[in-house]
């Protein structure tokens, strides 16, 4: 303390009248103390308090470079030795300023009471270093026009923020389905209090979706990292590419990276579970095939069967949503006609993907015919048999045909449009009465259904 301080006390305290004595000053001085990792306080910089004041001692090394929203300093204001007020009078607060780069910061500093112990005065005050981005930090405190101390400048660093997919879990970088649905994306900043943070995504490198997004983080209290996350815009790609992720803050940039991928699709039968091989009657029955494909709403996709490479049909879906980011859907698709061992194929397209089901291979549907004569076969000219032509009951065709010749006549062809279902055999039954021709011939009968040939029926007409 420089001679006068205490005659600058007395002033302001109200006791100017009662006179001074210069030569009891010796100077004030100002500490930083920064709060270490273990909660103690520790002096940066080039002075430290005079043990004398009492604060606790603090073994932990600590960083002097200040980082702002995140670090929590003391201030020691010691006024020096000799310095005697009655102990009627109230002290007021010295004024401390703290400045970044010249510039004072209006964050308010918290005064503990005065502390007096013989002819010693000091104060301790607690800071919470705002969020600012500077390269110095100095702080000047003053009682009086000639009590007062500086100290710093001290470097000022401000912390990187940090930001995350939360699809990630936690890698730095992962790959992803790049799906068109959306992506949550976690985002700290070093800050006790609520933050503007920007966020620009790029996709190969070029602006993606909207130019910027900006969320504000709560500020997260006693804590120095404050944690929010938003909604993004997941891109649908159909070829590998990059996908980044920038957070800006207070000109710093923290960047996600994410390798997106073609999204998968998923097609199957649910009458044909995997992995066995699958095999089906041809033109015969359903069977359902289940569609699962990306998206927070519904979607709609096409199924197309193939068999041997032939498209023979196709249908829309619509899926509905059933977990995050997945939908499901389920069309019922009609087993095709085709040669016995041929393979059919069911495909889902979505957008520009597509995806395959097990092939399924094929066999032609059991077709009998009879008519009530056990071989060798003989049957008396004129007679009236029943003609009757079976094929599976849900085959997926309503007409029958039979050829019926002789070894004397030509062949002659009918259809049948009227058929019946026999529960006991499962069957479709197309019948119709036939007369025998004459004797001395052979007869013969044969029938299909759908193209499928039942064996041929040969009877012997006697008379």
């Amino acid at each position: 303390m420089r001679g006068g301080a205490w005659c600058a006390i007395a002033a302001a305290s109200g006791l100017a009248g009662l006179g001074c004595e210069h030569n009891h000053a010796s100077g004030m001085q100002l500490s930083v103390l920064k709060r270490t990792a273990t909660g103690c306080y520790r002096a940066i910089g080039a002075d430290a308090p005079d043990p004398v004041l009492g604060l606790p001692a603090c073994a932990t090394s600590v960083d002097p470079t200040i980082a702002p929203g995140v670090d929590q300093l003391q201030f020691a204001i010691d006024y020096g030795e000799h310095v005697e007020v009655s102990r009627a009078t109230a002290l007021a607060d010295p004024g401390v300023t703290v400045a970044f780069d010249g510039v004072a910061a209006t964050a308010p500093i918290a005064f503990g009471p005065a502390h007096r112990s013989g002819g010693r005065i000091w104060f301790v005050a607690s800071y919470d270093v705002p969020v600012v981005a500077a390269g110095t930090m100095a702080v000047s405190a003053e009682a009086a026009a000639d009590l007062r101390d500086t100290a710093g400048p001290f470097a000022v660093a401000l912390a990187t923020p940090a930001v995350r997919v939360q699809d990630c879990a936690g890698a730095a970088r992962c790959t992803l389905e790049g799906t068109g649905t959306t992506a949550t994306v976690e985002v700290s900043v070093p800050s006790r209090t609520a933050q503007p943070v920007a966020l620009v995504t790029r996709l190969g490198g070029i602006a993606a979706g909207d130019p910027q997004t900006v969320m504000t983080i709560a500020g997260a209290g006693a804590s120095p990292a404050a944690t929010g996350t938003a909604v993004l815009a997941l891109p649908y790609v159909d070829a590998a590419t990059g996908w980044e992720i920038e957070a800006r803050w207070l000109g710093t940039v923290a960047v996600a990276e994410v390798s997106l991928v073609p999204p998968a699709i998923a097609v199957a039968l649910e009458d044909c579970p995997p992995p066995a091989p699958c095999s089906a009657t041809a033109g015969v029955g359903q069977v359902h095939a289940a569609v699962e494909i990306p998206g927070d709403t519904a979607q709609a996709a096409v199924v197309r069967s193939f068999v041997g490479g032939a498209l023979v049909g196709e249908q829309p879906i619509t899926t509905a949503p059933v977990a995050t980011h997945r939908t499901r859907g389920s069309a019922a698709l009609a087993v095709p006609f085709a040669p016995e061992g041929a393979s059919w194929r069911v495909d889902v397209t979505w957008r520009s993907r597509t995806g395959t089901a097990a092939p399924v291979t094929l066999h032609a549907p059991v077709v009998t015919s009879a008519i009530g004569c056990a071989a060798p076969c003989a049957i008396p000219a004129g007679a009236t048999v029943e003609l009757a032509i079976a094929a599976p009951r849900d085959i997926q065709a309503m007409v029958a045909t039979y050829t019926s010749s002789t070894t004397t006549s030509g062949p002659s062809t009918q259809t049948l449009t009227s058929s019946t279902i026999d529960e006991a055999t499962a069957t479709r039954v197309w019948r119709t009465p036939l007369i025998a021709p004459a004797a001395g011939v052979t007869w013969k009968l044969d029938a299909s259904v759908a193209g499928y040939p039942a064996m041929t029926i040969t009877a012997d007409v006697v008379p």
